[in-house]
């Protein structure tokens, strides 16, 4: 997405898999905590979906100055 929207022509490099991460790149293990909206559901506080959201912040995109 980020590549689709031209905020940033890099090229990302990723871990193989999660060993690898884990061996090269980790410092403490992960947790395996879920987080779970439906509490803001529940109150009322609509959630928007990620990959929405994430289009959105990239159509907003303004470049910091520097």
């Amino acid at each position: 997405m980020i590549r689709q929207s031209k905020v940033c022509e890099k090229e990302f490099s990723f871990f193989k898999d999660e060993d690898e991460f884990m061996l090269t790149a980790a410092k403490t293990p992960r947790s395996n905590c879920v987080l779970d909206a439906s509490k803001l559901a529940r109150a009322g506080i609509p959630m928007t979906e990620v990959h929405d959201s994430v289009a959105r912040a990239l159509k907003n995109w303004v470049p910091a100055k520097s």
